[in-house]
């Protein structure tokens, strides 16, 4: 579920991060500059909307220039690469061939009552 909330708020940071440098590239095509004190109200907009009240402890970071692209790193072996580019809008996808190891698996003969106490238990005796 963690990694499901994280995605989604990505998701909309790439989504404001976008809106953000339509905006930069518009101001910047029209010649329009902001007044000091619209832009303050419009970081105080801003930082309002991301931590959900203006008493937040966290300082919004103020970037000066274009945001450039957002990179994001994921790595994993049994996430479906097609599915997450089509969610982040075709993100790249590369593939790298991974290794297998070999697994023991090993099963009790009769089940368990105490399954915690029996993991423990299985445990301790493979590494000691």
């Amino acid at each position: 579920v963690h990694t499901d909330v994280l995605l989604g708020l990505l998701k909309q940071v790439q989504a404001r991060r976008q809106q953000v440098t339509q905006q930069q590239q518009q101001q910047q095509q029209n010649g329009h500059v902001e007044s000091q004190q619209q832009k303050s109200h419009i970081d105080q907009q801003q930082q309002q909307q991301v931590n959900g009240s203006s008493s937040s402890k966290y300082k919004r970071h103020k970037h000066k220039g274009d945001l450039g692209p957002l990179k994001i790193l994921v790595m994993s072996a049994t996430l479906d690469a097609g599915a997450f580019s089509d969610y982040f809008g075709g993100a790249k996808a590369v593939w790298v061939r991974g290794r297998t190891h070999p697994v023991t698996v090993y099963n009790t003969a009769q089940p368990e009552d105490n399954y915690l106490d029996a993991a423990l238990c299985a445990t301790l005796q493979v590494i000691c």
